[in-house]
Parts: C-alpha cells; structure tokens; sequence
C-alpha cells in the first residue's frame, strides 16, 4: 500500500472518529426541552434530567433511519445498523437476561463482603418511573452500540478491515467514558474489556441485538436496580442505594461505580469469553 493510501485510510479513520462523538453528543440539544417536559409532568429535577439524557439519545438512530431512508441503500444501512429480523425479541431478552445476572452476580458477592452499605428505596408508586428509566436505558445502551459497534466498526471495517475496525471500536468507547469522574486505571481496564467483547459479538453475529440488549440491561440493572454508580455517575433514581464502603475499592470500583472493579473485569472477562466461543462457533476469523 502507498503512502498516500494510508495516509488516507488514516484520515478517514480520524473522521469516523469525530463522526462518531458528534453523533454520541447530538442528543444534548433536547435536554432541556425534555427536562422541562418531564417536569411539567410532575418529576423531580434531577431525576427529569436523568431521563432526558438517555431519551435524547433516540436522536442517534433517528439520524441512520432518516439517513436510510433518503439514500435507500440498504448495504450501508446494514453496515451500520446490523439488526438482524431473524427471531430478534427472544435474542434481546436473552440478552436483557444475560446483563441482569452478569450484573446480579458480582454485586451479591460484594455485598457478601461487605463492599457496600445497601439501603431498600422501593415503594409501588414508584413503578411509573422505574419503567420510564428502563426504556431511557434501552435507548441508552442501544444508541451507544449504534455508535461504537454500528457506525464506527462497521465503517472502518469497510476501510481497513475487521481489526482495524474492532480496535478504533473499542478504543473510542473506553475514551469515551474516560471523561466521567473517577475514573481509575483499572476502571479503564474493564471498559476496553467490555467494549472488546462487544465489539468482538457484534461481528460474529453480524447483529448489535445482543450487544444493545447486554449493555442497556446492565446499566439499568447496575444504575436504577441496585443504585451503583454508572461509569461514576450517581444515578438519581434506584431500587436500592448501594454505598461503597471505604476501603474496599477492588471489590466496589470506589466512585466510579463496580465498573472499577475486580469483580467486574471477572464478569466482563466472562463476555468476553463468551463472545469468542460464539466467534468460533460461527467459523468467523477477525
């Protein structure tokens, strides 16, 4: 390959790139309008704000559906949008299942020992908003794969191939989150951890359901179930709050939420195990 040539494949990497954190932050013109909404609806501010976040990210696929259906090309549209029609409900239930017992999993064996002061916030009336946050985090986690593992992967596979397309995927994610507060080396760790099993199902399944599904069902379960800070955000709204006890950082991820910790570069270790048996049993080589 000439110089120039890679010089190019170089370039169009980087606008991929900024493609991609335009999109990710596109939605941050309806916040407002949205936060008002909700609370002229009768919600708190906080968790308004909350919500308007993850339903402002609706802008992001939008973008593709108005995209695809102006040019009407569906190739690309698949290459950025692989949601395979192929039995796709029980596959994103599977994958909701899959997030919520990863998620599950490492917390109780926290609480186990002692990694955090648990505090039980339900009441029924709160069923309205815990079902609100759920679809927020739907099109949270499901805009992010558009993102990360539908537009950026897919269009630098097509540059420079499949690893080239994975990594510049993965690398973008973990950057990404790398701007939420308390953030630590391993928390780092654990997002490209995260980010490269994700990217790795995305292409051996040529579908971002379980990817989307696994992502939104571990954030809702993490941030509104167990009140665990999300990527070192605290959420406003939870089931329960979870407070990390002091000391205990390896096993509660400290401010940042469990996604610092040990116990879930064993859970995201796991995805990523699982993600490369489904690689090799579909016969796909990266």
């Amino acid at each position: 390959m000439s110089t120039n040539n890679r010089l190019k494949r170089v370039l169009l990497i980087i606008l991929m790139g900024i493609l991609s954190f335009a999109l990710a932050v596109s939605g941050s013109i309806f916040l407002d309008p949205i936060t008002d909404m909700l609370i002229s609806f009768g919600l708190q501010k906080n968790i308004a704000a909350d919500l308007a976040g993850s339903f402002a990210m609706v802008l992001t696929p939008s973008i593709f559906l108005i995209y695809y259906a102006i040019r009407r090309n569906k190739e690309n549209f698949k290459m950025v949008m692989p949601f395979s029609a192929d039995h796709f409900m029980p596959k994103y239930l599977i994958s909701w299942c899959v997030g919520i017992v990863a998620f599950v999993a490492i917390w109780l064996i926290a609480n186990s020992m002692n990694a955090f002061n648990v505090t039980n916030n339900w009441h029924a009336s709160k069923i309205g908003i815990l079902l609100l946050f759920m679809g927020g985090y739907v099109l949270q986690g499901m805009s992010e794969e558009i993102i990360c593992c539908g537009f950026l992967q897919g269009t630098i596979s097509k540059i420079s191939g499949n690893k080239v397309g994975i990594i510049v995927s993965v690398l973008f994610f973990a950057v990404f989150h790398s701007f939420n507060p308390g953030l630590t080396p391993l928390a780092f760790i654990n997002l490209l951890i995260f980010a490269t099993g994700m990217s790795i199902l995305r292409f051996a399944t040529n579908n971002i359901w379980l990817s989307s599904g696994i992502h939104s069902a571990w954030n809702f379960t993490q941030g509104t179930i167990t009140g665990v800070m999300v990527s070192g955000l605290t959420p406003s709204f939870s089931v329960f709050t979870s407070n990390p006890v002091a000391g205990k950082t390896l096993l509660n991820g400290g401010m940042f939420g469990m996604e610092g910790s040990l116990m879930c570069t064993l859970a995201f270790s796991s995805l990523l195990v699982g993600a490369i048996i489904i690689l090799k049993k579909n016969k796909k080589n990266i």
